[in-house]
């Protein structure tokens, strides 16, 4: 029993390394994003705005055959931009900041790039 609701804790008891996708959310009217991976990133979506004051879209996701391992590719990509760097007590290593010299299509690029390299 201990056991499946650890499973659900970490994402509905499919297996982490298995198929799924690498998605990115945005905090709506922020430089914020996330990256995260999922079975279903829709459902993803509504577990994480349950938690949050701020609007989040789901701005893109790429279909993958090992999540676990296109999402580490897509946060070592990410970061030089991610938001524990601004503040080191900050405990999301998944949150990202972006800038006008690095935007949402930069950022998604280079997601894509790690991703497809998986």
């Amino acid at each position: 029993m201990q056991d499946q609701a650890a499973k659900k804790m970490v994402g509905g008891g499919g297996p982490r390394s298995g198929p799924g996708f690498v998605y990115v959310v945005r905090a709506v009217n922020t430089n914020l994003i996330k990256i995260g991976m999922s079975a279903r990133p829709e459902r993803r979506l509504q577990t994480l705005q349950t938690g949050c004051p701020q609007e989040l879209e789901l701005v893109e996701e790429w279909e993958v055959n090992n999540m676990q391992q296109a999402e580490r590719a897509a946060l070592q990509a990410m970061d030089d931009h991610n938001l524990q760097h601004t503040n080191p007590n900050f405990r999301a290593r998944e949150w990202f900041f972006l800038t006008q010299q690095f935007d949402i299509d930069d950022a998604l690029q280079t997601i894509t790039n790690a991703v497809q390299g998986q």
